[in-house]
């Protein structure tokens, strides 16, 4: 893939029965779509930590995302020797038991903690471990991004003159939809010609499209469900909101939305106090009128990521100097470029 040898291994049989990899949307969601692939479980661990002490032959380290990642690595490291660098996201530290982050933490070589202070893995880290920690975000694939056509998406979704504001995250209590549904019902009474884009999917979905309906939003909104032309939609895009306030300023597609230059209103920490639709149908009002403020949100937004050091580019070069840091500490030898 793009030069990159994916190893996709299996773990069940028959192979067609295997919902937990390569036909879902990661591992969480599968588990919540088939509550009964839970069963399944043991045996893709057995098979992860087996493939990867296999394929770790000849590596110079491993990199491991996600702490049960990390827990699949140790056998490699353990056996083999080779240092592992681990990079928590987030929904590990949250929802998985401390003292399994904390052995997986313990025994790694490196820890990146995506993005440095402020950020919710750096915070949660900070609190469990005293090991150094790496502020390295994750890429946002610029050039993917760069490739969207928003007035393609403007024609697909029938979006002619009116302005687009969009929500885009799973559908779930954490993100916070239900404000942005109801903000959207209180802004239009105050300007017309607005189209309210939603895009994700999730458990709140039906309750989402019964209060649009209920609010008299039949026409003003649309559920797109879960897309992957992020950069389409983002283009096409006047303003943008994220509603959680665990989130940030960091998440991945807060990131996205400033790099294409979206104005953006956050929850808690820009603008508006969470789970507040007048303050947030205030906010979006301000910014639809007054291109100068769009503007300068915009500027500010593209200028935070550069100021840390979030721009594809940079996160490459930090990381490179990451992997040769923990190479020389370990006394192995420079790293190969095809390695």
């Amino acid at each position: 893939m793009e030069g990159v040898e994916v190893v996709r291994f299996p773990y069940f049989v028959p192979s067609w029965q295997e919902p937990l990899a390569y036909r879902s949307e990661g591992l969480v969601n599968a588990l919540r779509a088939d509550p009964a692939a839970r069963l399944q479980v043991p045996f893709f661990l057995a098979a992860f930590a087996w493939h990867a002490l296999v394929e770790s032959r000849d590596v110079d380290l491993l990199h491991a995302f996600w702490t049960p990642v990390g827990a699949m690595a140790l056998p490699a490291k353990l056996l083999r020797g080779r240092p592992m660098i681990l990079s928590p996201l987030g929904s590990d530290l949250r929802h998985l038991p401390s003292v399994f982050n904390r052995i997986v933490i313990r025994l790694a070589d490196s820890v990146v903690a995506a993005g440095g202070p402020t950020t919710e893995v750096h915070d949660r880290l900070v609190a469990i471990t005293s090991k150094v920690l790496h502020p390295i975000f994750l890429p946002i694939d610029e050039p993917q991004l760069d490739r969207g056509d928003g007035d393609e998406l403007r024609r697909e979704l029938r979006i002619k003159d009116e302005r687009v504001i969009t929500f885009i995250g799973r559908l779930c209590e954490t993100k916070d939809p239900v404000t942005f549904v109801r903000a959207a019902s209180l802004l239009l009474k105050r300007r017309s010609a607005i189209r309210f884009l939603v895009v994700g999917d999730g458990p709140l979905l039906p309750k989402l499209m019964d209060l649009s309906q209920a609010l008299g939003l039949r026409g003003e909104i649309t559920f797109t469900g879960a897309r992957r032309d992020i950069g389409s939609i983002l283009k096409a895009s006047d303003a943008f909101a994220a509603l959680s306030p665990e989130s940030n300023c960091w998440s991945t597609t807060i990131a996205e939305a400033m790099y294409l230059k979206v104005p953006c209103v956050l929850a808690d920490t820009w603008l508006v106090p969470p789970h507040d639709p007048d303050a947030l149908a205030g906010a979006l009002d301000r910014i639809l009128g007054d291109r100068d403020l769009a503007c300068r949100l915009a500027r500010g937004g593209e200028a935070l990521l550069r100021a840390h050091r979030r721009e594809d580019a940079l996160i490459l070069d930090d990381t490179a100097v990451m992997y040769e840091a923990v190479l020389r500490e370990r006394g192995r030898a420079r790293l190969s470029p095809a390695r």
